[in-house]
């Protein structure tokens, strides 16, 4: 049976990189909800079902070679393995509002230390107003792809436990 835990631990190693590439992709084509996540861990488990498949096909010589323990495996990875709700990443404005309030107050700020008249304010005051709002924008984007890999990672973090259990069940 080791020869059956090396052959898995390669196919979950797939698994996971195959389910972790369409949570990023369902993340990125829009938000990544549980319904979506669900969505993905389904479609991506169905290649533990097929016999077209190297996971059905690994599955299937499991079954051959101890038929009880290839059905526990079998339930394991094709009826129980399912994802928990996780916090959904969000997005915030707040730090382009605040980028942009900060960077218009400081140019305004200079504009009337240095007596500038009215197109000297307006032009003092914008540059900066934009400039903030720019770097806000940046700064919440970095936010929202952590909040995104966060959100990955811990719906990827569940699928341990199922991996945990198929070992356990080969090597009894």
């Amino acid at each position: 049976m080791d020869n059956f835990v090396n052959q898995f631990s390669d196919l979950w190693d797939s698994f996971i990189t195959s389910v972790r590439g369409g949570l990023r992709k369902a993340a990125e084509e829009n938000a990544l909800t549980y319904g979506r996540a669900k969505a993905v861990l389904a479609e991506r488990a169905l290649s533990w079902q097929g016999d077209y498949e190297a996971e059905g096909r690994w599955i299937n010589a499991v079954v051959k070679a101890d038929p009880v323990k290839g059905k526990k495996v079998r339930q394991i990875l094709t009826r129980d393995m399912a994802f928990q709700a996780e916090d959904e990443p969000s997005q915030s404005v707040l730090p382009q509002v605040i980028g942009a309030i900060g960077g218009g107050a400081a140019g305004y700020g200079i504009a009337s230390a240095l007596n500038f008249g009215t197109a000297g304010t307006i032009a003092t005051t914008a540059i900066p107003l934009v400039a903030g709002a720019i770097a806000g924008n940046i700064y919440a984007g970095k936010q929202k792809y952590a909040a995104i890999d966060r959100t990955i990672d811990a719906y990827v973090g569940q699928l341990d436990s199922y991996y945990h259990s198929v070992i356990a069940v080969i090597n009894a």
